[in-house]
This record gives structure tokens, sequence and C-alpha cells, in this order.
């Protein structure tokens, strides 16, 4: 079998992660890794030397590297930021190289559309990084849900609390950011850290076993306590799909205490609790299962396994750009339709952490809120706290170009 010939653009950050991915198929003699942009050689050192041993050529600009081995590559990795997405992927496939691109797709969905035009003017193909939607069990439980084998689908709800503190938000130039100098970001925990598990939401509310939900309607609750950040650290989010399911998905930065992310298909006759360990399910005919995930190293190989299918075989399924930008249209609704609500400085405080002194910042009583919103399925009021203000109804098919952030 021939190796397919890759390329990878960072290696710090989340980075770190792709760099192991590659290096590992390398060594399983299933790629050759022809080139890597680093602009941080000397911070990543140890790297750089594996990667010329491997005889990779290094480089410290992107545009100089598509310009060297354009038709050269055969995919290129790119774990780089936010509003990096967008450009690069668009350079690397008029390189003739096809694309996995981290999560999200991209800050907008114009970026995104350009995104995908260019994939259909190049013919190389842009696969985005959400990691689940290229594992077995997954598929497996979409399965179960289309075959209805929970009754009919009435709600998937998720839920994910990871705290941040302030060295999260310091480890890059746009961590917490809603724009920069070039553009757009978007940065928030739906749209980066907790952006798998809005994503999974999405595809278990799909009505085919490859399709994402048709969200007709969303109503955002976008809520700031970190006053260090310019974009919301926690969210609400209830929608419905054309087919009348209710989707949920609530989470946060800034939480009393974690909770790993756990998504639940609820049907009329049975259910599916998912946590990133593996899934329980009740199903209509009385019987239970439960079924584990793969390790997070298998998980990655899957991933890996995948892209280099897809380039034996155009059939090979991916999870592609067009399905990428649901989650991306359903961020710039949020934006547009609801405010970012600053918590009053009397329901937040600071905690330390293990890397800050200062440390986190908490919601003071978020942690109840969220129980009771995610078992009720709605989204919170002033009843739940005082300074409630969700945005609008809105709808994310009529969200054909981001602007503006909502606006009174």
């Amino acid at each position: 079998m021939q190796k397919a010939r890759v390329a990878i653009i960072g290696v710090s950050g989340f980075g770190n992660v792709h760099y192991h991915d590659i290096m590992r198929a390398w060594k399983a003699g299933l790629v050759d890794i022809v080139c890597a942009t680093v602009i941080n050689a000397e911070e990543e050192a140890e790297k750089c030397e594996a990667l010329r041993a491997a005889g990779c050529e290094l480089f410290r600009s992107a545009d100089a590297m598509f310009q060297r081995h354009a038709g050269a590559v055969d995919l290129c990795f790119l774990p780089v930021g936010i509003g990096l997405h967008a450009p690069l992927s668009i350079a690397a496939m008029r390189a003739g190289m096809n694309v996995f691109v981290e999560k999200p797709l991209a800050p907008t969905v114009q970026d995104a559309d350009a995104i995908i035009a260019a994939s259909k003017e190049t013919g190389r193909f842009a696969a985005v990084g959400y990691q689940h939607l290229y594992q077995p069990q997954i598929h497996a439980m979409k399965r179960a849900i289309v075959d209805g084998r929970i009754g009919r689908l009435r709600a998937v709800r998720g839920i994910g609390l990871w705290p941040r503190d302030r060295t999260y938000y310091r480890r890059n130039n746009w961590a917490g950011r809603l724009s920069g100098p070039a553009g757009w970001i978007l940065d928030s925990p739906v749209n980066n850290a907790l952006a798998h598990y809005i994503n999974l939401v999405c595809y278990f509310g799909g009505a085919a076993p490859d399709a994402m939900a048709d969200v007709a309607t969303l109503e955002a609750g976008l809520y700031r306590a970190n006053p260090e950040i310019e974009s919301f650290d926690t969210a609400f989010l209830k929608m419905k799909t054309a087919g009348g399911v209710d989707l949920l998905f609530a989470t946060s930065h800034v939480p009393e205490s974690s909770l790993d992310p756990v998504i639940e298909a609820i049907g009329e006759a049975g259910s599916i609790r998912w946590t990133p360990e593996g899934y329980a399910a009740q199903w209509a005919d009385g019987t239970s299962e439960t079924v584990a995930m793969s390790s997070p190293e298998q998980i990655r190989d899957n991933i890996v396994a995948a892209l280099l299918a897809r380039l034996r075989d155009p059939q090979a399924p991916i999870f592609s750009a067009e399905r990428g930008r649901v989650v991306t249209s359903l961020v710039n609704t949020a934006h547009s339709s609801a405010p970012i609500v600053p918590v009053p400085l009397e329901h937040r405080f600071w905690t330390p952490s293990e890397t800050d002194e200062k440390g986190r910042c908490v919601w003071r009583g978020l942690q109840g809120v969220m129980d009771r919103v995610f078992a009720e399925i709605r989204m919170p009021t002033a009843e739940d706290f005082p300074f409630c203000r969700n945005g609008a109804v809105a709808k994310p098919a009529e969200m054909t170009r981001f602007e503006r952030l909502f606006t009174e």
C-alpha cells in the first residue's frame, strides 16, 4: 500500500495531539511526513528534531510550505487558531492538499461556505476534527436512534461543565476573544472546548443515519462571569428541529465543580445516555446495553485511519465541512440573537487553581441552575437567577452571513 504524504501546521497546544497522531502513523509505516510549519521552532526543538529525523522539511511560513510542496502532499493537518481555519484550509486545498482542520470548522458561516466552495473548486476534501464522529460506537448509537430502538425520538440534551482558569485564557492571543486583527474568532466553550458535544447533540438529533439535525429554531442565553474575557463563558442553547425534536445544550467554564459531558437521547419508549466512557441504553423492548468507548489513543488512530481511507476511496466516510457548518451556523445565530450578559459581582468570585494564585472565576449557584435546566430541557428564567436575559427565538437557516453581534 502506498504511503500517504502528509503535512502539519502547528505542533503546540492541541497541535501536540495532531503531532503525535502523525508520528504514530509514520512509525506504523502508514505515512510519509513531507513538511511542517512550526513558527515557534525554538520552543518545540525536540519535536522539530523528530520531524527532521522522519524526513520532514520544516518551514516558518505556511505560505512558503504551500508554494514549495504544492501538488506533493496528500493531506494537511491544521490544528491552528479558529481565525486561521478558513484561510489555511483554502490555501492548502488550492495547493493540492486535502485538509483535516480542527473544530470548529470556521468562525462564521461565510468562512465555512468559502471552505466548502474551495473543496468543490479543487476537488480536495475538507474533514473537520469533531473526533467522536469518526468512532464506531457513535455511529452505532445513531443507527439505534434512527432505527427506533428507543421509540420515536423526543429530545436530545447535553451538558458539560469544564472549569477554566486564567492560564487557559492566556495560553494564546485569541482565547476568550470575539475578534482579532484578521476578523471574527468567536471563541467560547460552545465554539471550542465543548464544541464536540453540541455537535454530538446535533448529530444524534438528525433524522437520517448520516444527517445532522435540521434546526428550525434556536433560543440562546449567553453569560459572562469572568470579567477578564471578551466572549461568553456560559451558554444555554434550546433548539427545535424541523421534525419537532427538542435539543438542549448547556455548558460553562465557570462552574463550581467540573462535570464531564453527558448527552442523552430520549425516546418515547427508551433512552441512551452517553459519556466519554461509553453509553448505556434502555431499549424499547425492555432490554438494556452498555458499550464502552475506545481509549483516547485509539480514538485518535481511528480518525487517521478514516482520513487515509478517504484518500484511497472517495466514498469512505469523513466528517465533512458541510456537516461541520451546522455548529458554526448555530454559534453565529446565538451571537446575533442574544446579548452577552455580565454576571453581577455578587454572583461570582475567584478561587485559586493549580496554575494560578488568583485562579479561576466561579459563578455562585450555577451548578443548581444547570441541573434544573438539563433535567427539564428548558432555558433558564428569572426564577433561576434574577439577571436572566435570554435572546429571542431565531432561525439558523436564515443565517447566511454573520456580520455583527447582537444589538438592541
